[in-house]
C-alpha cells in the first residue's frame, strides 16, 4: 500500500478514461477510498492528499470527455403498440406488468419496481411515492390509478 504513486494510479485511469469515463470516475472513487483507508490504518505513511488534485489535473474533466446520451422517447403515437409489442413478448408477466405500470403512471422505473402495498389508496384510486424514494428526495409524487377522467 505505501508504494501506490500517482503514476500508479494514472496507469490504471488513462487507458479508460476517455472511453468509459463513468466506469473509470467510480474506479478512482474506490481507488481513493482503498488508499485513504490504509492511510489512516497506518499502513500508507506516504499518504499524500494533494496527490486526488494531481490525479484530477492529469485527466480531461469527466464532464468534458462524458458523452451523454440518453434513450429516445417513444413517439407518442406508438405507444399502443409499443405496449402490445411488451405483452406478447418473452418477458415474464411481472416485467410486463410493470413496464406497462410505468408508461401509465409516467413513473421512472426505481419508483415502480420499490413500490409497496403501503404507498397504494385503492379507494383513492391513488399510488403515493414517499419522498425518500424520489429522484431529488424532496417531494411526493401521486400518481393516479384509475382512468385519467376520474382523477
Amino acid at each position: 500500500m505505501d508504494t501506490i504513486t500517482r503514476g500508479d494510479v494514472l496507469a490504471i485511469l488513462e487507458p479508460i478514461w476517455l472511453e468509459k469515463t463513468e466506469t473509470a470516475s467510480r474506479v478512482r472513487q474506490r481507488i481513493r477510498a482503498v488508499l485513504d483507508w490504509a492511510a489512516a490504518k497506518g499502513w500508507r505513511k506516504s499518504h499524500n492528499p494533494v496527490m486526488w488534485d494531481e490525479v484530477d489535473r492529469a485527466l480531461p474533466k469527466a464532464s468534458k470527455v462524458k458523452q451523454k446520451s440518453h434513450f429516445a422517447a417513444c413517439p407518442y403515437a406508438d405507444v399502443p403498440a409499443t405496449l402490445q409489442a411488451v405483452r406478447t413478448s418473452t418477458a415474464t408477466d411481472l416485467v410486463k406488468i410493470m413496464f406497462e405500470f410505468a408508461v401509465l403512471t409516467a413513473a421512472r422505473s426505481g419508483e415502480v419496481r420499490g413500490m409497496t402495498w403501503g404507498e397504494v389508496d385503492a379507494e383513492a384510486h391513488a399510488w403515493t411515492v414517499p419522498a425518500s424514494r424520489m429522484k431529488a428526495n424532496a417531494s411526493i409524487a401521486c400518481r393516479c390509478l384509475s382512468a385519467p377522467a376520474t382523477c
